[in-house]
């Protein structure tokens, strides 16, 4: 059986990201991201390296690239702050390539020992896209992307025109309609992609004859080895990240389950296995046994979640306070009808000391901003 490096996208508690795994005796160890310089958030991208491994970490706002030696120890960590929620890795001509879903843009990190790294756009693209994953196969760099949503829909279920893009032969699509393409990976002399809606695993170039199991969940990581095919199973989310509220009922046509996992697929008998566990993992050639049982990872993931629970606590009744006090300030909005001046007057009294951050904060400045213009307008109407 293999070991896997696993990549947890939605850390909690912070730092909690990264992890190595043995599938047959099922030890996990976390591995350490307590000398990062910024708390991190989760990690979506893992790319093998001659001497370790390259991976993508979140911050709260842009991405870390962290550097590990092949004991998985940090070698050094540089900040892309223009890089937003960073998907995934690969090494194209010497240098690191990385997606950033959050802009559509790829970008090119140049990083000289001894020096910060610095990025630069590779490849864009005005529309929105959701590009995430990347992969080189025969030479040539392959990007997937969802697609466009449908007329009039805000959610990301409604694109079911995903697509495959070869960028090495001017953004040639070489395969559409795919449902939520992910994690594209080289199966023998196979290029595949996750159709993660539907729970299947599609070839897209090289020889195709090859067919796959259908598997449950909604999968988004897959890595592979002379034995197995690992493919990893994301939770649905409650929550949409990019639009800032709650998803809808709807499911992947695929799920049949609501836990984070992986699939192991055997190569001969096409036999899957579940292994209880969260997306995104590379196989890795480590040598060094994991000791750590499942118990022991988990009850250290607990007590660093006990320790951030008073502050999570007063965060939690800081935003109470801070909706409740939204909420009056939109009934006095209510009253004063059409009078700008007054209601610029709440807005400004209600934004004052507000936590920036905090969502609602950049809400009442755009209103702030529209009385401001009513009052303008009403001054040259006059």
């Amino acid at each position: 059986m293999a070991q896997l490096l696993l990549s947890f996208c939605y850390s909690r508690p912070l730092g909690y990201a990264l992890a190595r795994y043995d599938t047959e005796s099922e030890a996990l160890e976390w591995i350490d991201l307590g000398a990062t310089p910024f708390p991190v958030h989760g990690a979506t991208g893992i790319c093998l390296t001659e001497q370790g491994f390259y991976a993508a970490l979140h911050l709260s706002q842009g991405t870390m690239l962290a550097d590990f030696d092949m004991d998985c120890r940090l070698r050094r960590v540089g900040v892309l702050p223009q890089i937003l929620d960073a998907h995934s890795i690969v090494i194209w001509k010497g240098a690191p390539l990385i997606v950033g879903t959050g802009t559509n843009q790829v970008f090119s990190v140049d990083w000289p020992s001894g020096q910060e790294p610095a990025a630069r756009v590779f490849f864009e693209l005005a529309d929105t896209l959701h590009m995430n994953s990347l992969q080189v196969f025969d030479g040539h760099l392959y990007l997937s992307m969802f697609g466009r949503k449908s007329a009039g829909e805000l959610s990301w279920k409604s694109a079911r025109d995903g697509k495959i893009v070869k960028l090495s032969e001017d953004s040639q699509v070489v395969a559409s309609g795919i449902y939520h393409p992910h994690g594209m990976f080289v199966d023998r002399d196979t290029l595949c992609s996750l159709d993660s809606m539907n729970g299947a695993i599609v070839p897209i170039d090289g020889a195709i004859a090859d067919r796959y199991p259908p598997l449950l969940g909604y999968i988004r990581g897959a890595a592979c080895d002379a034995e197995n095919i690992y493919v990893g199973v994301s939770i649905p989310r409650a929550f949409s990240k990019s639009r800032g509220c709650a998803e809808t009922a709807a499911q992947p046509t695929g799920c049949g389950t609501n836990g984070c996992g992986l699939h192991l697929i055997e190569r001969a008998s096409r036999q899957t296995k579940w292994l209880d566990l969260s997306p995104f993992g590379a196989v890795w050639p480590g040598t060094t046994p994991i000791s750590c049982p499942r118990e022991q990872a988990m009850v250290s993931r607990l007590h660093a979640m006990n320790l951030e629970s008073a502050s999570l606590s007063a965060t939690w009744t800081r935003l109470q306070d801070e909706r409740k006090t939204i909420i009056e300030a939109i009934n006095d909005l209510i009253a004063v009808d059409h009078d700008y001046r007054a209601a610029g007057r709440i807005l400004e009294r209600l934004s004052t000391g507000a936590d920036p951050d905090f969502p609602e904060s950049k809400l009442l400045h755009t209103l702030r901003q529209l009385c401001q213009l009513a009052m303008a307008n009403e001054r040259t109407a006059a």
